[in-house]
Protein backbone atom coordinates (compact mmCIF):
# COMPACT_ATOMS: atom_id res chain seq x y z
CA UNK A 1 0.00 0.00 0.00
CA UNK A 2 2.74 2.40 1.06
CA UNK A 3 4.74 1.45 -1.98
CA UNK A 4 1.77 2.19 -4.25
CA UNK A 5 1.23 5.57 -2.60
CA UNK A 6 4.87 6.45 -3.05
CA UNK A 7 4.72 5.45 -6.73
CA UNK A 8 1.59 7.52 -7.23
CA UNK A 9 3.14 10.57 -5.58
CA UNK A 10 6.29 10.21 -7.71
CA UNK A 11 4.14 9.94 -10.86
CA UNK A 12 2.22 13.09 -9.97
CA UNK A 13 5.46 14.95 -9.29
CA UNK A 14 6.94 13.76 -12.58
CA UNK A 15 3.89 14.96 -14.50
CA UNK A 16 3.97 18.30 -12.70
CA UNK A 17 7.68 18.79 -13.45
CA UNK A 18 7.18 17.86 -17.11
CA UNK A 19 4.29 20.28 -17.43
CA UNK A 20 6.32 23.04 -15.78
CA UNK A 21 9.27 22.42 -18.11
CA UNK A 22 6.98 22.45 -21.16
CA UNK A 23 5.31 25.69 -20.12
CA UNK A 24 8.65 27.25 -19.25
CA UNK A 25 10.06 26.32 -22.62
CA UNK A 26 7.03 27.74 -24.43
CA UNK A 27 6.97 30.96 -22.46
CA UNK A 28 10.69 31.32 -22.96
CA UNK A 29 10.22 30.92 -26.71
CA UNK A 30 7.46 33.53 -26.71
CA UNK A 31 9.54 36.03 -24.78
CA UNK A 32 12.74 35.44 -26.73
CA UNK A 33 10.99 35.67 -30.10
CA UNK A 34 9.04 38.79 -29.19
CA UNK A 35 12.28 40.52 -28.26
CA UNK A 36 14.05 39.35 -31.41
CA UNK A 37 11.23 40.43 -33.72
CA UNK A 38 10.40 43.78 -32.09
CA UNK A 39 12.74 46.75 -31.75
CA UNK A 40 11.45 48.63 -28.73
CA UNK A 41 13.92 51.51 -29.10
CA UNK A 42 13.63 52.53 -32.75
CA UNK A 43 16.30 55.22 -32.28
CA UNK A 44 18.80 52.37 -32.53
CA UNK A 45 17.70 51.47 -36.07
CA UNK A 46 20.12 52.54 -38.78
CA UNK A 47 18.62 50.79 -41.79
CA UNK A 48 15.76 48.56 -42.88
CA UNK A 49 16.19 46.36 -45.95
CA UNK A 50 13.15 44.60 -47.43
CA UNK A 51 13.56 42.02 -50.21
CA UNK A 52 10.68 40.36 -52.02
CA UNK A 53 9.73 38.82 -55.35
CA UNK A 54 8.68 42.23 -56.75
CA UNK A 55 11.87 44.06 -55.79
CA UNK A 56 13.76 45.43 -52.84
CA UNK A 57 14.17 48.67 -50.95
CA UNK A 58 16.83 49.93 -48.59
CA UNK A 59 15.73 52.51 -46.04
CA UNK A 60 18.75 54.22 -44.50
CA UNK A 61 18.89 56.85 -41.79
CA UNK A 62 21.21 59.79 -42.55
CA UNK A 63 21.45 61.79 -39.33
CA UNK A 64 17.78 62.71 -38.78
CA UNK A 65 16.55 62.02 -42.34
CA UNK A 66 15.49 58.70 -43.85
CA UNK A 67 16.27 57.98 -47.50
CA UNK A 68 15.26 55.15 -49.82
CA UNK A 69 17.68 53.37 -52.18
CA UNK A 70 20.34 56.04 -51.98
CA UNK A 71 19.43 59.71 -52.07
CA UNK A 72 15.63 59.89 -52.36
CA UNK A 73 13.93 61.20 -49.20
CA UNK A 74 11.31 58.96 -47.58
CA UNK A 75 7.76 60.07 -46.84
CA UNK A 76 7.68 60.92 -43.15
CA UNK A 77 4.27 59.37 -42.51
CA UNK A 78 5.31 56.08 -44.15
CA UNK A 79 8.56 55.86 -42.19
CA UNK A 80 6.86 56.81 -38.95
CA UNK A 81 4.34 54.02 -39.52
CA UNK A 82 7.13 51.52 -40.19
CA UNK A 83 8.95 52.42 -36.98
CA UNK A 84 5.74 52.05 -34.95
CA UNK A 85 5.19 48.66 -36.57
CA UNK A 86 8.70 47.47 -35.73
CA UNK A 87 8.40 48.56 -32.11
CA UNK A 88 4.98 46.98 -31.44
CA UNK A 89 5.37 43.56 -33.03
CA UNK A 90 3.99 40.83 -30.81
CA UNK A 91 4.02 37.04 -30.98
CA UNK A 92 0.42 35.84 -30.78
CA UNK A 93 1.27 32.15 -30.85
CA UNK A 94 3.63 29.62 -32.42
CA UNK A 95 2.21 27.83 -35.43
CA UNK A 96 0.72 24.43 -34.64
CA UNK A 97 2.78 21.37 -35.46
CA UNK A 98 0.27 20.29 -38.09
CA UNK A 99 0.78 23.53 -40.09
CA UNK A 100 4.34 24.46 -39.12
CA UNK A 101 5.96 22.82 -42.14
CA UNK A 102 3.52 24.34 -44.62
CA UNK A 103 3.84 27.84 -43.15
CA UNK A 104 7.64 27.54 -43.07
CA UNK A 105 7.67 26.69 -46.78
CA UNK A 106 5.37 29.62 -47.54
CA UNK A 107 7.68 31.97 -45.64
CA UNK A 108 10.75 30.71 -47.49
CA UNK A 109 9.15 30.62 -50.96
CA UNK A 110 6.73 33.56 -50.89
CA UNK A 111 7.76 35.64 -47.89
CA UNK A 112 9.68 38.89 -47.74
CA UNK A 113 13.10 39.03 -46.14
CA UNK A 114 13.55 41.82 -43.59
CA UNK A 115 16.99 42.90 -42.34
CA UNK A 116 17.11 45.56 -39.63
CA UNK A 117 20.54 46.97 -38.81
CA UNK A 118 20.99 48.52 -35.37
CA UNK A 119 23.75 50.42 -33.63
CA UNK A 120 27.05 48.60 -33.12
CA UNK A 121 26.46 46.44 -36.21
CA UNK A 122 23.76 44.38 -34.51
CA UNK A 123 20.89 43.23 -36.69
CA UNK A 124 17.52 41.51 -36.74
CA UNK A 125 16.60 39.31 -39.68
CA UNK A 126 13.38 37.45 -40.36
CA UNK A 127 10.86 36.40 -43.01
CA UNK A 128 7.29 37.73 -43.15
CA UNK A 129 4.30 36.34 -45.05
CA UNK A 130 0.53 36.86 -44.94
CA UNK A 131 -1.73 33.89 -45.62
CA UNK A 132 -4.75 35.13 -47.57
CA UNK A 133 -6.26 31.73 -48.40
CA UNK A 134 -6.77 29.87 -45.13
CA UNK A 135 -6.08 31.80 -41.94
CA UNK A 136 -5.88 35.50 -42.94
CA UNK A 137 -2.91 35.79 -40.58
CA UNK A 138 0.61 37.17 -40.79
CA UNK A 139 3.50 34.83 -39.97
CA UNK A 140 7.15 35.51 -39.24
CA UNK A 141 10.19 33.32 -38.77
CA UNK A 142 13.62 34.29 -37.56
CA UNK A 143 16.68 33.75 -39.73
CA UNK A 144 18.12 30.22 -39.48
CA UNK A 145 15.10 29.13 -37.42
CA UNK A 146 12.43 26.55 -38.21
CA UNK A 147 9.62 27.74 -35.94
CA UNK A 148 7.15 30.18 -37.51
CA UNK A 149 5.01 32.45 -35.36
CA UNK A 150 1.67 34.11 -35.84
CA UNK A 151 2.19 37.84 -35.34
CA UNK A 152 0.21 40.93 -34.43
CA UNK A 153 0.72 44.60 -33.55
CA UNK A 154 -0.67 46.29 -30.47
CA UNK A 155 -3.44 48.73 -31.39
CA UNK A 156 -3.49 47.77 -35.08
CA UNK A 157 -6.66 46.11 -36.34
CA UNK A 158 -5.58 45.11 -39.84
CA UNK A 159 -4.29 41.55 -39.99
CA UNK A 160 -2.11 41.86 -43.08
CA UNK A 161 1.17 43.10 -41.65
CA UNK A 162 3.21 41.81 -44.61
CA UNK A 163 1.73 44.46 -46.91
CA UNK A 164 3.36 47.15 -44.75
CA UNK A 165 6.78 45.76 -45.70
CA UNK A 166 6.45 47.29 -49.18
CA UNK A 167 9.20 46.54 -51.74
CA UNK A 168 8.08 49.16 -54.28
CA UNK A 169 10.36 52.17 -54.06
CA UNK A 170 7.53 54.49 -55.14
CA UNK A 171 5.61 53.67 -51.96
CA UNK A 172 8.42 55.14 -49.84
CA UNK A 173 9.43 58.17 -51.90
CA UNK A 174 8.48 61.54 -50.51
CA UNK A 175 5.58 62.97 -52.52
CA UNK A 176 6.81 66.53 -52.11
CA UNK A 177 6.75 68.10 -55.56
CA UNK A 178 7.66 71.79 -55.11
CA UNK A 179 9.19 73.20 -51.96
CA UNK A 180 10.58 76.66 -52.69
CA UNK A 181 10.40 79.63 -50.36
CA UNK A 182 9.75 82.97 -52.14
CA UNK A 183 13.19 84.31 -51.30
CA UNK A 184 14.83 81.17 -52.78
CA UNK A 185 13.18 81.43 -56.20
CA UNK A 186 15.39 82.83 -58.96
CA UNK A 187 13.17 82.34 -62.00
CA UNK A 188 9.83 80.85 -63.09
CA UNK A 189 8.70 79.96 -66.59
CA UNK A 190 5.20 78.78 -67.53
CA UNK A 191 4.63 77.68 -71.11
CA UNK A 192 1.08 77.43 -72.44
CA UNK A 193 1.38 74.87 -75.23
CA UNK A 194 -2.14 75.47 -76.55
CA UNK A 195 -2.06 79.25 -76.05
CA UNK A 196 1.58 80.30 -76.62
CA UNK A 197 0.68 83.99 -76.22
CA UNK A 198 -0.13 83.33 -72.54
CA UNK A 199 3.37 82.03 -71.84
CA UNK A 200 5.29 84.14 -69.34
CA UNK A 201 8.64 84.31 -67.58
CA UNK A 202 9.63 85.74 -64.19
CA UNK A 203 13.30 86.32 -63.36
CA UNK A 204 15.33 88.33 -60.90
CA UNK A 205 17.44 91.18 -62.30
CA UNK A 206 20.87 92.25 -61.07
CA UNK A 207 19.25 94.15 -58.20
CA UNK A 208 17.48 90.98 -57.08
CA UNK A 209 14.01 92.24 -58.07
CA UNK A 210 11.64 90.26 -60.28
CA UNK A 211 10.90 91.33 -63.84
CA UNK A 212 8.47 89.74 -66.25
CA UNK A 213 8.24 88.97 -69.95
CA UNK A 214 5.67 87.20 -72.11
CA UNK A 215 5.74 84.92 -75.14
CA UNK A 216 7.55 81.68 -75.93
CA UNK A 217 10.63 83.80 -76.64
CA UNK A 218 10.96 86.52 -73.97
CA UNK A 219 10.53 90.04 -75.32
CA UNK A 220 10.44 93.27 -73.36
CA UNK A 221 10.72 92.97 -69.59
CA UNK A 222 8.47 94.88 -67.19
CA UNK A 223 7.72 95.00 -63.47
CA UNK A 224 4.85 92.78 -62.27
CA UNK A 225 2.34 94.09 -59.71
CA UNK A 226 4.12 93.49 -56.33
CA UNK A 227 1.16 92.19 -54.29
CA UNK A 228 0.14 89.71 -56.98
CA UNK A 229 3.75 88.63 -57.46
CA UNK A 230 4.32 87.98 -53.74
CA UNK A 231 1.11 85.99 -53.52
CA UNK A 232 2.12 83.88 -56.52
CA UNK A 233 5.61 83.14 -55.18
CA UNK A 234 4.05 81.81 -51.97
CA UNK A 235 2.23 79.08 -53.90
CA UNK A 236 5.48 77.21 -54.67
CA UNK A 237 5.98 75.91 -51.14
CA UNK A 238 4.65 72.55 -49.99
CA UNK A 239 3.06 71.33 -53.24
CA UNK A 240 2.57 67.54 -53.17
CA UNK A 241 1.40 65.04 -55.74
CA UNK A 242 -1.29 62.52 -54.97
CA UNK A 243 0.18 59.24 -56.20
CA UNK A 244 2.43 57.61 -58.77
CA UNK A 245 0.60 56.90 -62.02
CA UNK A 246 0.48 53.30 -63.18
CA UNK A 247 0.87 53.95 -66.90
CA UNK A 248 0.36 50.27 -67.68
CA UNK A 249 -3.19 50.40 -66.36
CA UNK A 250 -4.37 53.99 -66.46
CA UNK A 251 -2.31 55.65 -69.17
CA UNK A 252 -3.68 58.98 -70.44
CA UNK A 253 -5.92 58.44 -73.45
CA UNK A 254 -5.13 60.07 -76.76
CA UNK A 255 -6.64 63.53 -77.06
CA UNK A 256 -7.50 65.59 -80.08
CA UNK A 257 -4.70 68.17 -80.04
CA UNK A 258 -1.35 66.43 -79.70
CA UNK A 259 0.71 64.28 -77.40
CA UNK A 260 2.45 67.36 -76.03
CA UNK A 261 1.70 68.54 -72.50
CA UNK A 262 -0.75 71.38 -71.97
CA UNK A 263 1.70 73.21 -69.69
CA UNK A 264 5.41 73.13 -68.91
CA UNK A 265 6.29 74.79 -65.62
CA UNK A 266 9.90 75.36 -64.62
CA UNK A 267 11.23 76.92 -61.43
CA UNK A 268 14.80 77.35 -60.23
CA UNK A 269 16.59 78.77 -57.21
CA UNK A 270 19.80 80.71 -56.70
CA UNK A 271 21.89 77.58 -56.03
CA UNK A 272 21.13 76.03 -59.42
CA UNK A 273 18.44 73.59 -58.27
CA UNK A 274 15.57 73.45 -60.75
CA UNK A 275 12.30 71.56 -61.17
CA UNK A 276 10.52 71.09 -64.48
CA UNK A 277 6.93 69.82 -64.63
CA UNK A 278 5.23 68.75 -67.86
CA UNK A 279 1.47 68.69 -67.19
CA UNK A 280 -0.81 66.41 -69.23
CA UNK A 281 -4.61 66.33 -69.22
CA UNK A 282 -6.35 63.08 -68.29
CA UNK A 283 -9.43 61.91 -70.18
CA UNK A 284 -12.12 59.44 -69.17
CA UNK A 285 -14.71 57.68 -71.30
CA UNK A 286 -18.32 57.64 -70.09
CA UNK A 287 -20.69 54.67 -70.63
CA UNK A 288 -21.82 56.18 -73.93
CA UNK A 289 -18.24 56.14 -75.23
CA UNK A 290 -17.85 59.91 -75.05
CA UNK A 291 -14.39 61.11 -74.04
CA UNK A 292 -14.33 63.79 -71.39
CA UNK A 293 -11.53 65.60 -69.63
CA UNK A 294 -11.09 64.74 -65.97
CA UNK A 295 -11.25 68.10 -64.25
CA UNK A 296 -10.07 66.73 -60.90
CA UNK A 297 -6.61 65.40 -61.76
CA UNK A 298 -3.84 65.63 -64.34
CA UNK A 299 -0.58 63.81 -64.91
CA UNK A 300 2.82 65.39 -64.35
CA UNK A 301 6.22 64.30 -65.60
CA UNK A 302 8.92 65.55 -63.25
CA UNK A 303 12.17 66.59 -64.92
CA UNK A 304 13.34 63.65 -67.05
CA UNK A 305 11.57 60.87 -65.15
CA UNK A 306 10.22 58.03 -67.25
CA UNK A 307 7.08 57.76 -65.15
CA UNK A 308 4.37 60.21 -64.18
CA UNK A 309 2.60 61.26 -61.02
CA UNK A 310 -1.06 62.04 -60.39
CA UNK A 311 -1.58 65.66 -59.41
CA UNK A 312 -4.81 67.19 -58.21
CA UNK A 313 -5.90 70.34 -60.02
CA UNK A 314 -6.60 71.83 -56.62
CA UNK A 315 -2.87 71.67 -55.83
CA UNK A 316 -1.49 73.02 -59.09
CA UNK A 317 -4.20 75.43 -60.24
CA UNK A 318 -2.88 78.44 -58.24
CA UNK A 319 0.38 78.17 -60.20
CA UNK A 320 -1.28 78.23 -63.64
CA UNK A 321 -1.81 81.97 -63.96
CA UNK A 322 -1.90 84.01 -67.15
CA UNK A 323 0.13 87.22 -67.68
CA UNK A 324 -2.87 89.42 -66.92
CA UNK A 325 -2.87 88.23 -63.32
CA UNK A 326 0.45 90.03 -62.69
CA UNK A 327 -0.87 93.25 -64.21
CA UNK A 328 -3.91 93.44 -61.95
CA UNK A 329 -6.32 92.49 -64.75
Amino acid sequence: MNRNKISLVLLVLLVAVSAWLLLSRRSGTYARSAVEFAVTDTNLIRSVEILGRRGKVMLVKHEHTWRVNGSLPVRKDRMSGMLVLLSRLEVISPVSRSRSGEVSRQLQNEGKQVIITLDKAKSREYLVFHDTTETNATYMMLKDANTPFRMGVRGYKRRDLASLYETDERYWRDNLLLHYLPEQIQYISLQYKREPAWTFHLARNEAGEFEMSTGMVPGDWFEPEPARLNQYLGYFYGIRFDAYADLGQDAPLEYEYSDDPDFVLEVGNSTGIRTSLSLFPVFTVDPAGIKKMNLNVLYARIDDWDGMVVLKYLEIDPLLKDPGYFQGK
